[in-house]
């Protein structure tokens, strides 16, 4: 995350509470393991949260190797735009 190395706590506040509603989302909608990300938010430490992010990432991988479900991969940010708008 660049936005540790740049300090930028708002930005950092903003991804992590993103990434928290989807986790959200998909324990009530499948039924996957609850993560409370948010509760390593603290502005004054921010590597803290990447850390735990990362963690969380790893952990949930898992879960997709659980139901056979691949991780999509984009080289460049034209593949992903190209991707989703194409779903």
């Amino acid at each position: 995350m660049n936005s540790v190395i740049t300090n930028d706590a708002s930005y950092v506040f903003l991804s992590a509470f993103g990434a928290h509603g989807y986790l959200e989302e998909m324990t009530m909608e499948k039924g996957t393991k609850k993560y409370d990300l948010m509760q390593y938010f603290d502005a004054s430490n921010l590597p803290v949260m990447k850390e735990k992010l990362l963690e969380v990432m790893h952990d949930y991988l898992e879960e997709y190797d659980k139901v056979g479900r691949e991780v999509e991969h984009f080289t460049t940010f034209e593949q992903l735009y190209a991707y989703y708008m194409n779903h």
